[in-house]
């Protein structure tokens, strides 16, 4: 009895890891350069997550966790030709993974994210972003990106 405790104890120490570090980034990399996300997840992978792998594109890096354990996901973050990040994504492949990942996500309190509807966050206006739950009938995903919109259209957003 004590090894199996000890043994769930482990695997939510993981789990807690995991999404504390992983999820941190989410937001915070938008309009970062492509060296400094690259900067930021490596330190995290080596130190903190269980069987991560990261993979790179011309436009995009990736982040895998194939732990079952710690709720696997992919986590892929998104360049402009200029190599700055202007979208992160976030998949989980199943829907207890996903509400834990989502739950994190607007539950910044430095940007201030105001529910739009059952598929919306808009953050602070001068920060610019939207976070959308995606439609997708095989895995669940939600996408964070930055608008290029006016204090008009955020106005209207936001009301109630």
């Amino acid at each position: 009895m004590l090894f199996i405790l000890c043994k769930m104890k482990k695997y939510f120490v993981a789990v807690v890891i995991l999404l504390s570090c992983i999820t941190s980034f989410g937001q915070a990399s938008i309009g970062d350069l492509r060296v400094t996300v690259r900067g930021k997840l490596q330190p995290i992978i080596k130190k903190d997550c269980f069987q991560c792998e990261m993979t790179e594109t011309d436009s995009t890096i990736s982040v895998l966790s194939k732990d079952s354990t710690a709720l696997p996901a992919l986590f892929i973050y998104h360049f402009t030709e200029n190599k700055k990040c202007y979208k992160e994504e976030s998949i989980a492949h199943c829907k207890p993974c996903f509400d834990k990942y989502l739950a994190t996500a607007p539950g910044k309190k430095e940007y201030e994210w105001v529910k739009v509807d059952d598929k919306h966050w808009v953050s602070k206006y001068p920060e610019k972003l939207i976070l959308e739950i995606t439609d997708d009938q095989k895995d669940y995903s939600f996408i964070i990106y930055r608008m290029n919109w006016d204090k008009g259209l955020y106005s209207k957003l936001i009301a109630p």
